[in-house]
């Protein structure tokens, strides 16, 4: 989609320990068969069983009475115009692009045909 060389890891060969005995593995079909059974093992494990654990985070993204929602009010509002160009603006050039490949530059350069629709509401 972005034009851009897919990159991939090739194991020829690996180690596996079964019994306390370590083993080199370079038979293709072996490996393929270990990460297999590796990943299938790997992912069905729980990794933290620990109920304690469980209860903080429960609290921890429970409602918190001593936050006050009016707070945040300026926040959730829709972004205008003016403070959209405006941050735009300031963005600073000569920054790497990031995932979408769009610099900071193209949206400097960026005509008003290609502006978003003025009645849009900016989240």
């Amino acid at each position: 989609m972005l034009n851009r060389k897919r990159s991939k890891i090739v194991l020829d060969k690996i180690v596996i320990e079964k019994n306390s005995v370590k083993q080199l593995i370079s038979d293709e079909k072996l490996i393929e068969n270990e990460l297999i059974e590796h990943f299938r093992s790997f992912a069905g494990k729980k990794l933290n069983s620990n109920e304690k654990l469980k209860e903080r985070w429960i609290r921890q993204y429970s409602p918190k009475q001593d936050i006050n929602e009016c707070w945040y009010n300026e926040v959730i509002q829709p972004i205008s115009k003016s403070e959209w160009d405006h941050m735009i603006r300031q963005l600073a050039n000569d920054k790497a692009p990031g995932i979408s490949q769009i610099l900071n530059e193209m949206l400097k350069h960026m005509g008003t045909s290609r502006a978003p629709n003025r009645s849009a509401k900016f989240r």
